[in-house]
């Protein structure tokens, strides 16, 4: 909080915020182990589809030639097949995770006990939440717009033409939309997790600053 504070202009007044310390790392280390089991469940379901269900009776030759090709030989290789491609896309989403965590400039060990600030003044939203910014491509805007410093994002509401919430099950996703003088070919999204009296008393303060559409609530 004191990196907020400290940015914290004579003339902003602090509207709304919400603070909490989260275990991150333990959560991403379930997550990890679940996707696991689940790829590798899937894929031992494919393997015995490929094994019991076809008819591996028949002859098999390669196109052109007469060189007989074993079932077996057909099977491990659709198999491994599948095996590459499940490895390689947990392999991928670890890459593109740890790319993020360094752009941010945060450490797995940084996640154990992870600050989660959210705050709403008359002039900005700021928030330090390495979820909404891990995948995030770099932030290329004036910085009159937006900017971000580490996992901390300052989004400028006097640039916002307005702000947009939809409510998937607890996770409520707030987008903000600049206005068209600035070139953005995406618009920072934010799914953040709040509880209904929470949501409640934020949406009334977002509306009183700037323009509020609710899609799904």
């Amino acid at each position: 909080m004191e990196i907020i504070k400290n940015s914290i202009n004579n003339n902003e007044i602090i509207k709304w915020e919400k603070f909490q310390v989260i275990n991150y790392r333990k959560k991403l280390i379930q997550t990890f182990i679940i996707s696991v089991f689940l790829v590798g469940g899937l894929m031992t379901l494919i393997g015995l589809f490929f094994w019991y269900v076809p008819s591996w009776g028949g002859t098999f030759y390669i196109p052109g030639t007469e060189i007989v090709i074993h079932p077996l030989i057909i099977y491990i290789s659709i198999l491994s097949i599948f095996i590459s491609m499940g490895i390689f896309a947990i392999t991928f989403a670890i890459y593109l995770f740890k790319r993020g965590l360094r752009r941010l400039e945060l450490k797995l060990s940084d996640l154990r006990s992870y600050p989660q600030i959210h705050v709403l003044t008359n002039k900005r939203w700021i928030q330090k939440d390495y979820r909404s910014l891990v995948y995030f491509g770099d932030i290329k805007s004036p910085h009159e717009a937006i900017s971000r410093t580490k996992d901390f994002v300052f989004i400028y509401l006097n640039n916002i033409e307005k702000a947009t919430v939809s409510r998937i099950r607890s996770t409520y996703n707030i987008s903000f939309h600049f206005k068209k003088i600035f070139s953005l070919n995406q618009y920072p999204t934010f799914s953040v997790k709040f509880k209904l009296n929470d949501f409640q008393e934020l949406k009334s303060l977002l509306a009183q600053i700037l323009p509020l559409e609710i899609l799904k609530e």
